[in-house]
């Protein structure tokens, strides 16, 4: 038995299991949407909403739905977004809209369905206030992260080649982004899989049993995955605001997303550290350096169009700097003081850097000054490139198949 198979099988939450049983209207839904049949799209949601009592669905959403497909306006299913009336008495839902997301340095908008269960996995700290004690004002809502489970999806929802962390400004009718984040856990557990294979291969012993106990048993993987989350998603809500900076179109690159992606990293450390137990704190920034390292790392956009993998890029330079990442002459890495503790005082000073570049960010003139900002912050050497690609990249490749 796998360390991963043994996480699997320990522990639980509450929750409605993962299943591949799908109602049969709903598994029409989603074949037309694979098929790109609008036809057939058309006659599978009025069936759908025929029987929306039977499968649990809300059939006044479901009737926006069809509305949104025949009028090409989403601003009423953006609405019901907001208001969570996709929601049914049991907490399934089924949602279908154009959804748009960019990999490899394109944006492509696919219409997208996906069904599933929302999960109940507690409450995270009030994050809002410690934003405004360290920056003074925030001028975007901190994000509702929603915890799904995933039984079926199609489009950007389907499997490894899509998105498994939904944000509200991907959806049709939302592009100033005030919506629910949906975090699939069914796709996360998937490539939690793979990246704990990734991990055991990147980092010496010590330190990967250390990042992989974060996640043992599942129920602990869950709630550490969606407390991360919460607090980055905070850590996008400082500065000038994620949202802004797509209206603005600042982050039109790998480099300037992967920028903020960085500091909206260092930005959630220093939150929970404000928040949370030191310990805790060093679980959470396992559960990053594990999605970091072991699966954004090896999207398929490599460093020359992917965000993600700059980001990961970012923070492991962060990393080296502090003292407090080490490369063994077998080009396997390890912490120094590798213990959740240790983690937590990893990562300070990356913090430190992403509170000054945040802070410098609130005094531009407009969003638009992001382009002189953040060429001047950060700057990786080819050596650390170099170095990055031997130890993180190189010792997984094939790992993945389409990670996108």
């Amino acid at each position: 038995m796998t360390q991963f198979d043994a996480l699997t099988e320990t522990g639980s939450v509450d929750q409605p299991p993962i299943s591949n049983e799908v109602p049969l209207p709903v598994m029409h839904a989603i074949k037309a949407v694979e098929e790109d049949n609008s036809a057939l799209i058309d006659e599978a949601v009025s069936r759908l909403i025929e029987d929306a009592g039977q499968v649990g669905l809300p059939r006044p959403f479901l009737s926006g739905i069809e509305q949104s497909l025949k009028t090409g306006n989403w601003s009423n299913f953006a609405r019901s977004l907001q208001a969570f009336d996709f929601l049914g008495e049991d907490g399934r839902f089924f949602l279908l809209a154009p959804y748009t997301t960019s990999r490899k340095a394109r944006t492509e908008t696919v219409l997208s369905a996906i069904y599933g269960s929302r999960l109940n996995l507690g409450e995270t700290p009030a994050i809002l206030p410690i934003l405004l004690d360290l920056f003074g004002v925030v001028h975007e809502k901190v994000p509702q992260i929603v915890p799904i489970v995933a039984y079926a999806g199609a489009g950007w929802f389907a499997g490894e080649s899509g998105e498994a962390f939904i944000v509200p400004n991907g959806w049709a009718g939302l592009p100033e982004g005030d919506g629910p984040v949906f975090n699939n856990m069914s796709e996360q557990l998937n490539r939690v899989r793979v990246a704990f294979e990734a991990i055991s291969r990147i980092f010496d012993d010590t330190s990967a049993s250390l990042l992989l106990s974060v996640y043992t048993p599942q129920s602990r993987l869950m709630t550490t995955l969606n407390a991360e989350y919460s607090f980055h998603e905070g850590g996008h809500a400082s500065g000038i605001g994620l949202n802004h900076k797509f209206a603005a179109g600042v982050l039109n690159s790998p480099f300037y997303g992967a920028v903020e992606e960085w500091r909206s990293d260092g930005v959630a450390f220093e939150t929970a550290r404000r928040a949370l137990p030191l310990e805790t704190v060093g679980t959470l920034v396992a559960s990053n350096v594990i999605t970091r390292f072991g699966i954004d790392a090896h999207r398929s956009g490599a460093l020359h169009l992917d965000t993600d993998v700059n980001s990961a890029l970012l923070m492991f330079h962060s990393l080296i700097e502090s003292g407090m990442l080490r490369v063994h002459p077998n080009k396997r890495l390890g912490f120094v003081g590798a213990t959740f503790p240790g983690l937590a005082r990893a990562t300070e000073m990356m913090s430190a850097s992403a509170i000054s570049l945040t802070r410098r960010e609130l005094q531009l003139p407009d969003p638009h000054a992001v382009w002189t900002l953040y060429p001047s912050v950060i700057s990786v050497p080819q050596s650390v490139r170099q170095l990055f690609q031997q130890t993180v990249i190189d010792p997984c490749l094939g790992l993945y198949r389409d990670l996108r």
